[in-house]
């Protein structure tokens, strides 16, 4: 049988003016040059001992030079492992014909000009575990065929002009270890079943179009470590179910519409390592339990603009600390009143009544 280590082994190509469409190395017919050589893919003997062409994979990256052509071959490409074409200026949309890998566990054709949408094909690779399209200029809706891939460990969709909502399937992506879908236009809310998601530890959703409330289920994985929901246009308030995030390193919720107090529960994130809050609306005291974050560093977060007070001093020493540049009550939209303020202002308010009293008292009274 073969190991692991060298079924993950790739055949790299030297680009000299390979001409190929994601991984199909071929002659496509005479362009003049009459010196392009045709490089032939490594044949490997098959476990079944009948020299089946087995291609550990194929690794075209870096800025190679690749010129585009047809990919009819692709499908017969069934014992394929890595497909590794990032960074090489390809464009033109994504092929169905990917989706016929079967036996395909890691597909990067991120950093290219592709445009078109994501093929509803690629979710029948059910051997895939990582799958990176980012930065590029895909469009459309995310397929809910991708929730069929079972295995899955990584998705990275980030870096596109994606739109539509985040499709619940994503959900039944149970093998998931990271989510990236930051940078897009995608919209409605962030779907409850994300957080069935049981091994996820990056959830990274911010910079879209995002509104609703934040799904209290997030708080379900506690393997989580980093949640990036920045960026976009999130009502209601924090839900206090994030404060079982017990592993959280960085809770990222600024630039939204959030309102309500802080949550004390989040005093429970004992391993957080940063914070941002602000530019929200969230009001109110900051509870105390803050100061139970014994792992926040100083001077790495963030609750400015908002309407955040406290009359703890030594609260409002640790918030200064923590705070980016310090003086995070300075840093507040609205000068919310202290307790003693508002004991002077009811204390004029009560000597302004006697007065007006007294006066109206003044002007009946007989002479």
């Amino acid at each position: 049988m073969e190991d692991t280590s060298s079924r993950r082994r790739r055949v790299r190509l030297a680009g000299y003016g390979v001409q190929l469409v994601f991984g199909v190395v071929r002659r496509c017919g005479d362009d003049g040059s009459g010196d392009r050589p045709a490089i032939q893919p490594r044949v490997r003997e098959h476990p079944a001992g009948n020299r089946e062409s087995r291609w550990s994979g194929i690794s075209l990256s870096e800025q190679q030079p690749v010129v585009r052509c047809s990919p009819p071959e692709l499908e017969s490409l069934s014992n394929l492992l890595d497909l590794s074409l990032y960074r090489n200026g390809l464009t033109g949309s994504i092929p169905a014909q990917l989706g016929s890998l079967a036996s395909l566990e890691n597909l990067w054709i991120n950093d290219n000009n592709l445009s078109g949408s994501i093929p509803p094909e690629l979710g029948s690779l059910s051997t895939l575990l990582e799958l990176a399209l980012y930065d590029n200029g895909l469009t459309g809706s995310i397929p809910p065929e991708l929730g069929n891939l079972a295995g899955l460990e990584i998705l990275w969709l980030d870096g596109n002009d994606l739109s539509g909502s985040i499709p619940p399937e994503l959900g039944n992506l149970t093998s998931l270890d990271s989510l990236f879908l930051f940078n897009n236009q995608l919209s409605g809310g962030i779907p409850p079943k994300l957080g069935n998601l049981a091994g996820v530890r990056a959830l990274y959703l911010n910079g879209n179009q995002l509104s609703g409330a934040i799904p209290p289920e997030l708080g379900n994985r506690t393997t989580l470590q980093y949640l990036y929901l920045n960026g976009n246009q999130l009502t209601g308030s924090i839900p206090p179910a994030l404060g079982e995030l017990f592993d959280l390193r960085r809770l990222l919720l600024h630039d939204n519409r959030l309102s309500g107090v802080i949550p004390a529960k989040l005093g429970s994130l004992s391993a957080l390592l940063y914070t941002y809050l602000n530019d929200n609306a969230l009001g109110g005291p900051v509870p105390v339990e803050l100061m139970d974050l014994t792992s926040l560093l100083d001077g790495r977060s963030n609750f400015s603009d908002n309407h955040l007070y406290t009359n703890d001093f030594g609260l409002s020493s640790f918030l200064d600390a923590k705070q980016i540049g310090g003086d995070w009550a300075g840093c507040q939209t609205v000068s919310v009143p202290t307790i003693l303020d508002a004991g002077i202002i009811v204390l004029c308010v009560l000597l302004t009544g006697s007065a007006l009293w007294a006066l109206g008292r003044s002007e009946i009274t007989p002479g």
